[in-house]
């Protein structure tokens, strides 16, 4: 009788443990898909205030007269327009704290003035990738998101990887590209947003692209994080 009430006893508390666990967990998926729908929510609305910004200076005036002058010219040197920037990041000021800068590009991908919204430094380059070119000239009008890790980038621009949105410019409504308009994008933009959440010492948020690759937090922690990540693709 004594291991009967024994046994009863044992499976009662293990019971009530198992029910007390399993609802603790459900209560903590629950708080965190909500908390993660809201950061989504919260990224889509930063990423396409980027995305109207570029509209905008991609339908400047001053921009779209510059670029048509210098399409028109034989010579395709690097010559800074400072008026040029500083013209269109007075329209898009309100963006300064998720734009680090902005870089003008003729067609051909040489830099016609650039200038940092944000007061620090970003990611440019005097000519800009030629696959870059040739993917901002074959979607015109369209903004195309790059991670710019494998990027190579010199001086002081050198380890500076926030991500970048490039965007073939359209003479007025036509599909003839007259520049390209890059992006530079503060490295902080997604985990300012999640910062004020605290999931203990070991809670992580990640932001993965469509491949599974980390893209933040920063690469130092990239190392300790992709075997995690692994064993969850596995899972999946």
């Amino acid at each position: 009788n004594f291991l009967i009430i024994l046994l009863l006893i044992s499976v009662s508390i293990y019971t009530a443990n198992k029910l007390a666990s399993d609802r603790m967990i459900d209560q903590v998926t629950e708080t965190t898909g909500q908390s993660i729908d809201i950061i989504i929510q919260s990224m889509d609305a930063m990423l396409n205030s980027i995305e109207e910004a570029a509209e905008i200076v991609s339908r400047n005036e001053t921009v779209q007269s510059v670029l048509q002058k210098l399409q028109d010219r034989e010579d395709q040197e690097e010559t800074d327009h400072y008026f040029l920037v500083r013209s269109v990041l007075q329209e898009i000021i309100y963006l300064r704290n998720a734009i680090n800068g902005v870089t003008i590009y003729t067609r051909e991908g040489v830099r016609v003035g650039s200038q940092s919204i944000s007061g620090k430094p970003f990611s440019t380059s005097s000519v800009l990738n030629k696959n870059l070119v040739e993917a901002a000239v074959a979607r015109p009008g369209q903004n195309i998101w790059i991670d710019p890790g494998g990027l190579s980038y010199s001086g002081e621009n050198r380890g500076i990887v926030g991500p970048i949105m490039l965007r073939g410019i359209r003479r007025g409504n036509s599909d003839t590209v007259v520049g390209i308009l890059q992006i530079s994008v503060s490295e902080s933009i997604f985990s300012s947003l999640y910062s004020h959440l605290d999931y203990g010492p070991t809670g992580r948020f990640l932001v993965l692209d469509s491949d599974g690759t980390l893209i933040f937090p920063e690469r130092a922690y990239q190392t300790s994080f992709m075997d995690i990540i692994y064993r969850v693709f596995l899972d999946w």
